[in-house]
This record gives structure tokens, C-alpha cells and sequence, in this order.
């Protein structure tokens, strides 16, 4: 039986990727259907898969501890980036790997309790997070690069200074209004003022991303497995804004 981990389409609509147990990625043209190209390089399940912003690159993490990198015009393997201590809290799989908004960045959550943050013009790693006591699900990089979230199997939500790699504040049960059950995924708002997180608890979260003052807990019918960032629309109370936000439910929409 095949389970699909991830899936995400390119920048520009026309291609989706995934990956899951099958330790390959599949790259599909959206309009027709078509199996554009299946990638083989993996060594085992691939977790995530992520287009750059630009959309000339395709990031693939898998459980081997290791992301691949392709250039989406020729389909060929350009890095293979390696989890560098695999060492730590937990196995070294890569279960996320995200690009930030400019492209410059990429990050990779590892089930180590570490997320490696890669410099893509020079694929040099540019530092490693450390402070999570368990395996690490998610990781989100505000659009404007200033904060990075994480969050995983602890129930802890960390934000740090992305430049520095300074940790900013803890949201926890222990600290106020934290998840009861562990965080599975974390998104930054459009504009980067909010921070979204949701997990086995039932309950998506909004945070003030200066403050980490919990804003709003919106109460859900199943444990959410992902959140993908939406858009901001009017139509919320006395003409505030709404964060539109997908969320995976379990494995529903």
C-alpha cells in the first residue's frame, strides 16, 4: 500500500510534485495529467517536496536523513544535502524541507530535534537550530526572513532570529495558551504578522508573530497533519481580515 507524504504545485500551477513510500518522486503536468518524470535518487521514503520560488528548483526530503535537489528544467540531481550530525533526539529524517520567500534559504526539519538552514547559492549550511527535546515535524520561515518556527513531537513552538539564530520565545502549555497534544505544522500569514500552528490537539492556533500572544484557538473535528499558508481577504468581524488556510485533517481536506 502507498501513502502519499506530500504533494505541492509549482509556482506557477502547471506541475504538482509528490513524494511518499515508494522512495521516488513523481512530477505530474497539471492540465493533461501527464507523468512528467519520476525521481529515483532517494533512498527511502520521501516526507516532503518543495518547489522554489522561482520555480527552477525541486527540494525532496527523505528518510535516509538527506534532501535532494533537482533543477526542474533538465530534471537532473544538483545536491545531495546530508543531515551533517545525525545525531540527537531522534532518528536523523528529514521530514520537511521548505524554501524561504526570496529563494535564497532552505530549510530542512529533521526528526533529529534540529532544523538545518542551507544558504542555495552556495548550498553551504548556514547554521543548525537546536532546542527541541523530540522529533521535529515543521518548519516556516516569515516572508520577510526575519523569524523561523518550529515545532514537533515536544509541543513546543520555537521562533528564532533567522540572521543571529537566537531563540526568540517558547509557546508551550507551560508558557500560556500551547497546544495540548503534539504540533504537526507551522505557518507564517502573507504578511508575516501571524503565526498559525495545529496539531493532534484538535485546535488551530493564530499567534502574534511579535509577540507570541496567542490570538485566536479555533477548535477543528480531527487532528490536522498539515497547513499550507492562504491569503488574506476582508469579511471578518467589523471588516477585519481573515487568513484563508488549507488544512489536511487526518488525511481529508
Amino acid at each position: 500500500e502507498v501513502f502519499f507524504q506530500s504533494v505541492t504545485f509549482s509556482p506557477d500551477g502547471k506541475m504538482l510534485a509528490s513524494g511518499g513510500t515508494t522512495d521516488v518522486v513523481v512530477v505530474w503536468e497539471v492540465e493533461t495529467g501527464k507523468e512528467l518524470t519520476m525521481l529515483i535518487d532517494p533512498r527511502n521514503w520521501v516526507y516532503s517536496v518543495d518547489f522554489s520560488p522561482d520555480g527552477k528548483l525541486l527540494a525532496a526530503g527523505s528518510w535516509e536523513g538527506a534532501a535532494y535537489i533537482y533543477d526542474v528544467a533538465t530534471w537532473k540531481l544538483l545536491h545531495r544535502l546530508e543531515n551533517s550530525t545525525k545525531v540527537g533526539v531522534g532518528m536523523p529524517d528529514v521530514h520537511q524541507v521548505r524554501f524561504s520567500e526570496d529563494g535564497k534559504w532552505l530549510l530542512m526539519a529533521v526528526f533529529d530535534g534540529t532544523v538545518r538552514v542551507w544558504d542555495t547559492e552556495s548550498w553551504t549550511e548556514k547554521m543548525a537550530l537546536e532546542g527541541h527535546s523530540d522529533q521535529l515535524y515543521s518548519a516556516a520561515i516569515s516572508p520577510d526572513g526575519t523569524k523561523i518556527a518550529t515545532t514537533g513531537r515536544d509541543l513546543r513552538i520555537q521562533v528564532w532570529d533567522a540572521k543571529s539564530g537566537e531563540k526568540l520565545y517558547t509557546l508551550s502549555r507551560q508558557t500560556g495558551a500551547g497546544h495540548g497534544r503534539l504540533v504537526n505544522s507551522v505557518v507564517f500569514s502573507p504578511d508575516g504578522s501571524k503565526l498559525l500552528s495545529a496539531g493532534w490537539d484538535k485546535t488551530i492556533r493564530m499567534w502574534d508573530a511579535a509577540t507570541g500572544v496567542v490570538m485566536h484557538s479555533l477548535a477543528i473535528p480531527r487532528g490536522v497533519l498539515v497547513l499550507a499558508g492562504g491569503k488574506a481577504a476582508p469579511g471578518g468581524p467589523d471588516g477585519a481580515t481573515v487568513l484563508e488556510v488549507k488544512a489536511t485533517l487526518n488525511g481529508e481536506d
